[in-house]
């Protein structure tokens, strides 16, 4: 179905002459030649196909399409222009499904993975342990400049630090600097 659906994406049907001086070329189907577009949810339905086993989510994608397009269908709007948005739909879910799962391996890699500075009082296990973030600040990285985040943690009584992406924590050594 994927493949299909890829190809009626990618393929446009002549329908006729243009009037005017460029009439000697055929008009195409453009692909997405409705607002109906911006209506069509498509981080919703992929939020529902996540949930799914492989053929849950196959049988739901065939229902889903079928739905759609037979309402299309029922507006009044062309079959060639039905299948473009079907298309494009399907793209777009796929490109949203590919991101989901990006973050999701990436997040597996990292013990901690935040996308911006999380609240004090944010809890994980790290390590096995339980890690509370007990305070979060700015600081500017000596390598490029660039302004960052060091978060400090409390581990079952033992202080840690790490970046807001980091694949383990750097344990706090008792005595400071001075030592």
């Amino acid at each position: 179905m994927a493949a299909e659906l890829r190809v009626l994406r990618t393929k446009t049907k002549p329908l006729g002459r243009k009037p005017g001086p460029g009439r000697d070329q055929p008009a195409k189907v453009h692909p997405l030649p409705h607002v109906l577009m911006a209506e069509i949810d498509h981080a919703l339905i992929e939020g529902i196909m996540a949930t799914m086993g492989d053929q849950a989510r196959k049988d739901f994608w065939q229902a889903h399409v079928e739905v759609l397009g037979k309402a299309l269908v029922d507006r009044g709007m062309a079959e060639e222009v039905v299948r473009a948005i079907l298309a494009d739909h399907f793209q777009k879910v796929r490109a949203l499904h590919a991101s989901r799962r990006k973050k999701e391996k990436a997040a597996a890699r990292y013990a901690v993975s935040f996308d911006e500075p999380p609240a004090i009082g944010t809890e994980l296990m790290i390590q096995g342990k339980r890690a509370v973030v007990v305070a979060v600040e700015q600081y500017v990285r000596k390598k490029d400049g660039l302004q960052s985040w060091l978060v400090h943690w409390d581990v079952e009584g033992q202080k840690a630090t790490s970046g807001l992406r980091s694949a383990s924590i750097l344990w706090k050594q008792e005595g400071g600097d001075d030592a």
